[in-house]
């Protein structure tokens, strides 16, 4: 059943169309984000929590964001070289490790948007038509296509195993790259796209009722980095795993047509 669908051209075209509508639903996104943040940013402002710089270019600077591009990208792409038979296009696109740190990193962004965002959702009790929408484009992209992105990378074809001992270590290096990014230009124009990686609101949150002290703040925030990057190697592994299993039962599989084929 899963190979009829992934060699279905219905298929290919439904994933533009995803890709499509999400690179939409960005470009939307980086027009209005004075609109998304309205409720708060006058709050935040105030008490010097974010630099009054924000303006749509910011909106790249969250994972979330930077994930869904990848994954539109994918998506695009693949159904692109699949549908005009480009063979280089779709051997990268089909290429196990792409397809892995593509979905870890969707996964990621709906994790975090549900664990460390939520208050985002209260905004469809506004009867502000404008915050409503964005908040249906979050939704699409946090909530459904993530499932999507995962749904399609544990049914599609297993082409080779992956490496448990490279593909888990290169999982965690945009991650830290895009930490070094964001900890930088923070400092740089007093703006971070997630405040917990900025030391004063960490301190806040693990020593608020302590005078603030840099080095200590710094250190935890290094051991928060640590953490995060574990985590991503911690699922690359276990998606290496679990995609392995997959390739073996298929070998094994071929492996007994064949047999009956030529016995």
């Amino acid at each position: 059943m899963a190979e009829k669908v992934f060699n279905s051209k219905w298929f290919y075209v439904t994933l533009i169309a995803l890709g499509t509508l999400d690179i939409l639903c960005l470009f939307h996104i980086c027009c209005s984000y004075k609109a998304l943040v309205r409720p708060i940013l006058t709050r935040l402002i105030a008490e010097d929590k974010i630099g009054n710089t924000v303006g749509g270019a910011n909106w790249m600077a969250y994972f979330t964001m930077l994930s869904n591009l990848f994954t539109a990208i994918w998506f695009v792409l693949w159904g692109a070289g699949r549908l005009a038979g480009r063979k280089g296009l779709i051997s990268f696109c089909e290429r196990p490790p792409v397809c892995l740190l593509v979905t870890l990193y969707i996964f990621a962004a709906g994790l975090l948007y549900g664990f460390s965002t939520i208050w985002g959702m209260r905004w469809f009790a506004v009867a502000d038509g404008g915050v409503v929408f964005n908040n249906v484009i979050n939704v699409y992209q946090h909530f459904i296509l993530p499932p999507i992105a995962i749904a399609v990378y544990f049914t599609m074809p297993v082409q080779k195993r992956l490496n448990t001992g490279t593909v888990p270590i290169v999982a965690m290096f945009f991650p830290l790259i895009y930490l070094a990014f964001s900890l930088f230009r923070g400092a740089r124009i007093n703006w971070y796209a997630y405040p917990i990686f900025e030391p004063h609101m960490l301190w806040e949150k693990l020593f608020a009722d302590k005078p603030y002290d840099g080095t200590i703040a710094s250190v935890a925030l290094f051991f928060e980095i640590l953490l995060l990057a574990a985590g991503f190697y911690l699922v690359a592994y276990l998606m290496c795993r679990l995609q392995n299993r997959r390739f073996d039962r298929l070998e094994k599989k071929r492996a007994e047509i064949e047999k009956y084929l030529y016995a």
